[in-house]
């Protein structure tokens, strides 16, 4: 009877001890080169010529997809040369988080405002997409959070807030 030592000990199985070690170093050379592309896609959008909207999609393509999204970034922005958006569709021009969007902190609201897109699908998109990716959407949103400013409250005249009695 064969024991599990006697399949990766001696001659005989030299061949397929090769066989399973260059398999491996193969999948490492492979991650190390998708992480490489990765990376240079995310950096890329980000110092690219694409108007502010199309790089905000753009990364968050990159970041929620990996490697899908960083080919979907070289096929389409880069290769064809498409764009996503015209510059008349963007609702706002300042990326803010307000009170009044903010279910958490107001990310995916302020980001909804900035695209043109409604806020409840982009809350719907982004719980999805976080699901999806094992919560790096989470990551990103803490990020964004810190990121993105808060729209700074109006004050009345003179500071002061007075009642009239």
């Amino acid at each position: 009877m064969m024991n599990f030592q006697d399949l990766f000990i001696g001659p005989a199985n030299f061949p397929q001890m090769m066989f399973i070690s260059s398999f491996f170093i193969i999948l490492i050379v492979f991650a190390l080169i998708a992480s490489i592309f990765w990376i240079w896609a995310f950096i890329d959008c980000l110092v690219s010529k694409l108007n502010k909207t199309e790089k905000l999609i753009w990364a968050l393509i990159i970041l929620f997809f990996n490697l899908f999204g960083a080919i979907a970034y070289l096929i389409i922005s880069k290769a064809s040369g498409k764009r996503l958006t015209n510059e008349k569709d963007i609702k706002s021009s300042v990326l803010i988080r307000t009170k009044k969007n903010r279910i958490i902190a107001g990310v995916c609201g302020a980001l909804a405002d900035y695209i043109g897109m409604d806020r409840t699908a982009m809350r719907v998109l982004w719980v999805l997409l976080t699901v999806y990716n094992f919560a790096v959407g989470a990551i990103a949103y803490i990020v964004l959070w810190v990121v993105i400013p808060f729209e700074k409250e109006k004050t009345k005249k003179n500071g002061k807030n007075k009642k009239n009695k």
